[in-house]
């Protein structure tokens, strides 16, 4: 799912534009239109996956895992360190999540919500889609067809 749109491919841009001069961490605001503002905080420890937290305000709205599928280990890593992470946000066990995101096949991008509100919600899957297509499409130049997909869960 790519954002639909100008707005989201202005989204689409401007996320590629941090991820270019920053491609290890970032902070960036996505004002998306009658939708609340949702900061995502970049964290790519390794070029070819990452892990994202996307917040409303201070609170930690959901997290999300960008899976390359270029070097298994970094892939494991990150699944690891989100897994580490969430534990400590969320009470929900997260096992079936993780399953399902090591089961997947990459490229994918995974997002687990820590919060229900429709809007929010709604704010935070177009964020992750404008930061997916970023990522995959203009920062490792894997075209959209080449997606293995979306997995969303609520946590």
């Amino acid at each position: 799912m790519s954002p639909r749109g100008h707005e989201g491919r202005v989204l689409v841009s401007a996320l590629s534009g941090a991820l270019a001069r920053s491609p290890a961490n970032f902070e960036f605001e996505c004002q998306i239109e009658q939708l609340p503002a949702v900061m995502v905080v970049w964290e790519a420890v390794f070029p070819t996956a990452a892990y994202a937290q996307f917040r409303l305000g201070r609170e930690v709205a959901a997290a999300g895992v960008f899976l390359s599928g270029a070097h298994r280990g970094s892939d494991e890593a990150i699944i690891g360190s989100a897994r580490e992470v969430l534990a400590n946000l969320s009470r929900a066990n997260l096992d079936e999540m993780f399953a399902t995101i090591q089961r997947h096949p990459r490229p994918v991008s995974a997002t687990i919500a820590l919060v229900d509100e429709a809007q929010s919600c709604k704010a935070v899957r177009i964020a992750c889609a404008a930061l997916t297509s970023a990522f995959f499409d203009g920062h490792l130049g894997i075209a959209p067809a080449e997606h293995s997909g979306r997995i969303a869960g609520v946590a």
